[in-house]
C-alpha cells in the first residue's frame, strides 16, 4: 500500500487552487510525493509536501485575485481560446521587455 500525502495540507492545496486546475495540481503533486517517499522516506515526504504547499498558497490565492485575470472556468471552447491566445500574448510581450531591458 502507497503512503498517502498529509491531509491537512492536501485540503489546504485543494482549497487554494482554482476549480478547473485543482485535478492536475494536485495528481502532479501526490505524484512527485510518491517519488519523494521511493527516494528518501515518508517522514521526508511529508515534510516536502508541507513546504510545497505552504511556498503555493500566496502565489495561487493572489492568482485568483488578480483583476483582469482571464477566466477558465467557461465551457465555451471559443472563449477559453481567446483567453489562452490573450494570455499569450501578454507573456510574450513581458518575456520580451524584459530581454530588452538587458540588452541596452
Amino acid at each position: 500500500m502507497s503512503r498517502r500525502p498529509p491531509r491537512l495540507a492536501r485540503w489546504i492545496i485543494s482549497a487554494v487552487t482554482e476549480r478547473n486546475e485543482r485535478p492536475w495540481l494536485v495528481a502532479d503533486l501526490d505524484e512527485l510525493y510518491q517519488t519523494r517517499v521511493s527516494r528518501s522516506g515518508g517522514w521526508h515526504a511529508d515534510v516536502w509536501y508541507c513546504q510545497q504547499v505552504v511556498r503555493s498558497i500566496a502565489p495561487l490565492v493572489g492568482r485568483r485575485l488578480q483583476p483582469g485575470r482571464p477566466s477558465f472556468n467557461s465551457t465555451n471552447p471559443c472563449q477559453r481560446l481567446t483567453a489562452m491566445r490573450s494570455s499569450r500574448r501578454n507573456s510574450v510581450r513581458r518575456s520580451t521587455i524584459f530581454a530588452t531591458r538587458f540588452d541596452g
